[in-house]
């Protein structure tokens, strides 16, 4: 799964309790995930192109966005890219 669909977290400093929430339901469920910290303008407005949006956190997986922390959503998407459970 981590190679056909990896997972990037994208969050910003001042997305505070939902990122961290994001993070630790990732951490609990074990999945390999590369974050990523949107500061700069340009890493901002190169994120809503890719991305459709401007809701944080956000993760991709694989070519699929869930964008704004919603645990069964993102437990959904997981199991369908065939990460263990």
């Amino acid at each position: 799964a981590k190679q056909r669909f990896p997972v990037t977290l994208y969050v910003e400093d001042s997305c505070k309790a939902p990122c961290q929430q994001a993070r630790d339901f990732l951490h609990q469920r074990h999945i390999p995930f590369t974050e990523k910290r949107l500061v700069t303008k340009d890493e901002i407005d190169a994120f809503k192109q890719q991305s459709g949006g401007d809701i944080l956190p956000t993760i991709s997986v694989g070519r699929d966005w869930l964008k704004g922390f919603l645990a069964k959503a993102w437990q959904d998407e997981l199991d369908a890219a065939g990460y263990p459970k």
